[in-house]
């Protein structure tokens, strides 16, 4: 009750500077601070600012350095709001984010009370480990596992070019302390194409974990020259799933009826000259 009151107090004091939005430098300073011995720390981060890409980076790598000991939650406020940091502090902080729109501001207390009971779950699913049968040569995204909540969806993809496994194994703690195991029967699995909706899901998250430092290949190559082995993955999975990422675009071409636009631009260039 005390902590409550200071804290209410002291943002009794605040108030807009309508300037930019710094969220590296309060999160710098908390995470500088020892967490209280025998509890998990969790930040809540309410935000409706833009960050560029590079602060957006900076942002997540260094909340990802810290998630052993500090979880984050955000909440998106408003229709401008970075969907990219407050998608990226979650994930890195292994929390939950949420999104309220301008016109239903009222909802700012459900969703952060939500949130406080998400972080306060004891019975939570961490340190995944899934065996996908005998395939061994296939791409699990995300590879760093989310910790999972009551109540909120997690997907986890592979993809392989091998036949569907016929079983895999998940196993997981449960609140951190007992371990539980489940096997997933082959009736639930489906071959797709590449240029099915799951699949080009699948690479996007693949594409992600790469982009973000989180992939296998991260573990064991220093990327920093921007021609290596990752970089290379990152274009041959955007390439063949037609994904755009920080290094593939694509241009998309209307082919029906050019002949007769390129007559059309033709024949009016000829009457400009003609008349001129």
């Amino acid at each position: 009750d005390n902590s409550f009151l200071q804290a209410q107090a002291y943002a009794n004091t605040m108030t807009a500077t309508f300037g930019g939005t710094d969220l590296l430098e309060p999160i710098e300073y908390i995470l500088g601070t020892r967490p209280a011995i025998g509890y998990q720390r969790n930040v809540f981060v309410l935000t409706d600012g833009e960050l560029n890409d590079s602060e957006v980076d900076e942002i997540v790598t260094f909340v990802e350095k810290n998630r052993a000991t500090t979880r984050f939650f955000s909440i998106g406020i408003g229709d401008e709001v970075n969907r990219e940091i407050i998608n990226g502090l979650a994930r890195a902080g292994v929390g939950t984010a949420e999104y309220v729109d301008s016109n239903k501001l009222s909802a700012i207390s459900e969703l952060t009370v939500r949130q406080v009971e998400i972080a306060s779950q004891a019975s939570f699913l961490s340190r995944f480990d899934i065996q996908w049968g005998s395939s061994n040569n296939g791409i699990e995204a995300p590879y760093g596992k989310e910790t999972v909540f009551a109540d909120r969806r997690t997907l986890i993809y592979y993809l392989t070019k091998d036949e569907a496994p016929s079983e895999v194994r998940v196993t997981a703690l449960v609140g951190g302390l007992t371990e539980i195991e489940y096997a997933v029967p082959q009736a639930v699995f489906k071959t797709l194409s590449n240029q099915d909706l799951i699949p080009k899901m699948a690479a996007r998250e693949a594409i992600r974990d790469l982009e973000e430092g989180r992939s296998i290949l991260s573990l064991s190559e220093d990327d920093n020259s921007g021609n290596g082995e990752i970089t290379n993955e990152i274009i041959r999975i955007g390439v063949k799933y037609q994904i755009t990422s920080s290094e593939t675009t694509f241009v998309a071409i209307d082919n029906q009826g050019w002949t007769s636009l390129a007559t059309d631009i033709g024949n009016g260039f000829e009457d400009d000259d003609t008349n001129g």
